[in-house]
Formats: C-alpha cells, sequence, structure tokens
C-alpha cells in the first residue's frame, strides 16, 4: 500500500509538471504567434520601403535627367553669349572705323564699301 500511495503521490507531482509544462507551452505558443504577426508585419513594412525607394530611385534618375537638360541648356547659352559678345566687338571696331571716317571727311561711298551700317545711316 504503501508503494501504492508513493506511486499515486509521484504521479500527482507528474500531472503537475504537465500541467505546468502545457501552461509554459501555451504561453510559449501565444509569444510565437505574436512573433509571427510582428515578423509578417515588419515584411509587409519592408516591402512597402522597397517601393518607396525604387519610386524614389526613378525620381532621382528624372531629377538627374532634368538637372543635365538646364546645364545643356545652360552650355548653350554660354556659346550663344560667346557669339554675340564676339559680334559685339567687330561690330564696335567697324562702328570705330566709320566714326573715324566720318570725322576725317571721307565720303559715305567709302563707308558703303565697307558694308558698315552706318553708310546706311546717312
Amino acid at each position: 500500500m504503501t508503494a501504492f500511495l508513493f506511486m499515486m503521490g509521484t504521479v500527482s507531482e507528474g500531472a503537475g509538471d504537465v500541467s505546468d509544462g502545457a501552461a509554459r507551452a501555451n504561453a510559449g505558443q501565444t509569444e510565437f504567434a505574436d512573433g509571427w504577426d510582428r515578423l509578417s508585419s515588419g515584411v509587409q513594412d519592408l516591402d512597402a520601403g522597397t517601393t518607396k525607394v525604387v519610386d524614389g530611385a526613378g525620381e532621382y534618375v528624372a531629377g538627374v535627367q532634368e538637372y543635365s537638360a538646364g546645364v545643356n541648356q545652360y552650355v548653350e547659352g554660354v556659346g550663344q553669349l560667346a557669339d554675340g559678345s564676339q559680334q559685339l566687338a567687330t561690330g564696335s571696331g567697324e562702328a570705330a572705323a566709320g566714326a573715324d571716317r566720318l570725322e576725317r571727311g571721307l565720303p559715305t561711298s567709302a563707308l558703303a564699301s565697307t558694308g558698315s551700317p552706318l553708310a546706311r545711316a546717312r
């Protein structure tokens, strides 16, 4: 009988251990499910972030292309400015030569032979 009581006490203790283990397993399962939900949410956030990166990269490329086009326009404008400056310098030289001829009293026919606009002005 003592052995039987001892065995029943051991079984009772074992049943308590099993109950405690089941409670810990249940808590672990709940914690695992919560972690899985957080992981799933994190993956969705990562996907959304990746989409934003792709969109941002497209906007960056478009911005670089627009900047490049602006630089090309600037370079073209500088070239036009250089051409205009050269024309102004040439015209100033022609105007000075024409004014000198007028001052010396040369006939306008002499100016006409140079193609100067001063010949047309007289």
